[in-house]
């Protein structure tokens, strides 16, 4: 991961962004009517769909037995053999906690963007427009969610650091809005003003992430383009998890993702080969395997876990105070990130970077769900997680 930070501000432009820019406040355009409208409560369908990379179940028994980690201080994978120095060591080390909670300052407010562009936000060739709605954005929690994962992943909890340092200029394959717009690292939301971070690589991930060698078969899809003027069907091999076969862009899946965070957390195959370097998509399990997966990789590997699920089984409850969702009234395939737990009071501790706009009540924030009911709703969807 730390060979893309290297490489972050020459990133290709194949996937496009609206962030804010760092203005204390919207030009006067902002007022300015949106070309498009948006519906309220809506987020980039999690497709459940057969992952077209395998797992490698032996690595996956190899780190729930404890013998394969993510090394504190460079992040790279370790795997011990039984009986080793190495597994002893793994051994002493392993900790076992009632409750435990990642630090969040930052991945709390990992926001998808909202769908207006302001006239600052562009790359320096573009030209001057009006703020304009691009509902591609509103669908992007897949991104999102490996957003928030990476940023444990790569940066070992050393808060501001990779991905969050990422800024580059980036572009959708199809739509109606093509131009190259330029991210920031870190802004304040240019429509309603919030703090954010890591919206470049929302983008980056969304857009243009693209592991190869050997290419990934989930990153192999039929999308339309224009070739020579005229709407075409093509089937390749193109960068980023996010499925352009219409607009607005509303798919993912989660093997797609799966591979992302592997050629990321790899350093790009630095680290070994990336298939299968650490996650791994889980579609078979009860509930302690799943409580298991999440207190291995967040107390021993210091990562979140990837979960997809119904976002109506996120709906706010004012009497428990869990949950962060308005009704959204339909089934909304959703990917939220595991930061905690807490087996006294029988919850987990989740980040959903799907904000205000997009879920109805908030923006950013760590909120909790009874153990019972994630594990429901997640089992229930058949997506699986990512651990």
């Amino acid at each position: 991961m730390r060979g893309l930070l290297r490489r972050a501000r020459i990133l290709p432009a194949v996937a496009i962004l609206l962030v804010s820019g760092l203005t204390s406040a919207p030009p006067a355009s902002a007022a300015s009517p949106a070309v498009e409208t948006y519906t309220p409560m809506s987020t980039g369908g999690v497709t459940v769909t057969p992952d077209l990379t395998p797992d490698d179940a032996t690595r996956l028994a190899l780190k729930r037995s404890g013998l394969l980690r993510l090394n504190p201080t460079t992040r790279m994978v370790e795997v011990a053999q039984p009986g080793s120095a190495l597994a002893r060591s793994f051994a002493a080390s392993a900790q076992t906690y009632t409750s435990y909670t990642l630090r969040y300052q930052f991945s709390s407010q990992i926001i998808e963007p909202v769908g207006y562009v302001s006239p600052n936000d562009r790359d320096d060739t573009s030209p001057t427009r009006q703020p304009y709605a691009d509902k591609n954005f509103w669908n992007l929690c897949g991104p999102g969610a490996g957003t928030v994962a990476a940023y444990y992943a790569g940066a070992g909890n050393s808060d501001n650091d990779y991905p969050l340092k990422m800024t580059g200029t980036f572009q959708e394959r199809w739509g109606p809005h093509q131009e190259p717009t330029y991210w920031n690292a870190s802004d304040l939301d240019y429509r309603y003003g919030y703090q954010t971070y890591g919206r470049a690589f929302i983008l980056y991930m969304a857009d243009a992430v693209r592991p190869l060698n050997p290419t990934s078969a989930n990153f192999t899809r039929t999308f339309y383009t224009l070739v020579n003027g005229v709407r075409t069907k093509v089937t390749q091999n193109m960068g980023g998890i996010m499925d352009y076969t219409a607009y607005p862009a509303t798919t993912m899946t989660i093997g797609a993702l799966k591979d992302a965070m592997n050629w990321e957390m790899s350093d790009h195959n630095g680290g070994g080969p990336w298939p299968g370097y650490f996650w791994d998509h889980v579609t078979s399990f009860n509930q302690t395997l799943l409580h298991n997966d999440v207190v291995n990789d967040i107390v021993n590997n210091g990562v979140p876990v990837i979960v997809t699920l119904d976002a109506q089984a996120l709906i706010y409850n004012s009497s428990t105070g869990q949950g962060n969702w308005a009704a959204p009234g339909q089934v909304i395939g959703h990917a939220i990130t595991i930061i905690g737990y807490d087996d006294v009071a029988g919850i987990y501790q989740y980040v959903d970077t799907c904000g205000a706009q997009c879920s109805g009540r908030v923006n950013g924030g760590v909120h909790t769900l009874s153990q019972t009911a994630m594990y429901n709703a997640v089992h229930s969807y058949g997506g699986g997680y990512l651990v």
